[in-house]
């Protein structure tokens, strides 16, 4: 996921709303402060889009929460293993969920990213999640 790697959006969510929406490599977005940003897919390889599924603002511009809905071809978590050398694993209990989601942890730029995987087989990654708050 190079284009996600070379964005900048790790250190933007850190830095404000107005910053991600400054970094972000597609078609500018509206911002409205409690509100859900929203964004056309972006390409970030031939074959996988992503698409800003929510961006949780709090008083002051601050991104509480940012999630990337992740589609098209399958990343697995060996292939991030490769690229983030401190990848850890963070997984949440999920009991009522049928097709539970595992997560690889590393911190970028000061946030906390949560690459989430499904379930099942190799486990492609569904979403990538940016916490500023989670340092």
């Amino acid at each position: 996921m190079p284009a996600l790697h070379r964005s900048g959006l790790a250190a933007a969510a850190a830095q404000g709303g107005q910053a991600v929406v400054r970094q972000w490599p597609g078609r500018p977005f509206p911002l409205v402060r409690g509100a859900d940003a929203g964004s056309d897919p972006l390409a970030l390889a031939p074959d996988l889009q992503t698409s800003i599924a929510e961006m949780r603002l709090a008083e002051g511009d601050a991104v509480q929460l940012m999630v990337l809905k992740v589609q098209g071809g399958c990343i697995t978590p060996d292939e991030l293993i490769g690229r983030y050398a401190r990848l850890e694993n963070a997984d949440f209990p999920q009991p009522d969920n049928p097709d539970p989601v595992r997560y690889r942890v590393v911190h970028l730029d000061g946030v906390r990213v949560s690459f989430g995987f499904l379930g099942g087989g190799p486990g492609c990654l569904a979403h990538v999640v940016f916490n500023p708050q989670g340092r």
